[in-house]
């Protein structure tokens, strides 16, 4: 095992999502106050949009066009200049509940999970994963998955790594060249108390459930430096204490 230190790097926000790096900034969607924000590396925030249905994941195109989910609504939008948001995609066909985390590859396809059940108030039940082609074309990815969270995708574009939160288990699954999801198995197994929130390739980022506050992890002051020699998740056994594991 590595130990590494955290520092907190930005406090203050309700409910933080989607974390993802672009152009040398933090995107991340802040829930219940229903913005996506951009943060410089001293933890400076710069409000890019404000998503009434609640933002959740985020990616970008090939050509740098921010997507965010639109958690309540189940629509992507693009991130237009200025916040405005424009339609990309509908997913209100496949989302059984809030249409949660998303994950965007190098040629513009998205992934993105939902909750399938009412969470609090329904026991859980399998659910779907949606790809997005960069049309904005909808179509089932995978089945019965047990609340698809964060994904990542391996460097060489080839392999997508899936959090299912309610299972405890990270699963993979290769990707076809029409973007499609085939060859499905375990990745890892995690203990059943361990509920997963991210899982990040090549990235050190996570949050702490406890207090909403954003952390990282540094061998050194160079903190969010890539790394290739693992995968890094958020994991929390109990609501109190988080962990980032590789």
């Amino acid at each position: 095992m590595i130990n590494f230190l955290a520092r907190s790097f930005a406090s203050g926000y309700t409910f933080l999502e989607g974390p993802r790096w672009h152009q040398g900034h933090l995107w991340v969607s802040d829930f219940f106050t229903r913005r996506v924000l951009k943060l410089d590396l001293e933890g400076n925030a710069e409000v890019m949009a404000v998503v009434d249905g609640m933002p959740s994941g985020l990616g970008f195109m090939p050509d740098g066009t921010p997507l965010v989910v639109s958690q309540m609504t189940h629509q992507i939008f693009r991130i237009r200049s200025g916040g405005k948001l424009e339609l990309h995609a509908d997913l209100r066909g496949i989302s059984a509940c809030a249409t949660n985390d998303m994950i965007v590859d190098a040629r513009g396809y998205a992934y993105v999970g939902n909750w399938g059940f009412r969470l609090g108030v329904e026991p859980p039940r399998p659910t779907k994963l949606a790809l997005v082609t960069p049309e904005g074309k909808v179509r089932v990815a995978a089945e019965d998955l047990l609340f698809p969270n964060g994904c990542a995708i391996t460097p060489d574009g080839r392999r997508l790594i899936l959090a299912e939160s309610f299972a405890s288990r990270l699963t993979v699954f290769d990707i076809a060249a029409d973007g499609s999801l085939v060859n499905r198995r375990v990745w890892a197994q995690l203990d059943k108390r361990a509920w997963m929130h991210a899982a990040c390739c090549g990235s050190v980022i996570h949050w702490c459930p406890s207090s909403f506050t954003f952390a990282r992890a540094a061998k050194s002051s160079m903190s969010y430096r890539r790394h290739r020699d693992g995968l890094w998740l958020a994991s929390s056994a109990e609501l109190t204490a988080a962990r980032c594991l590789r």
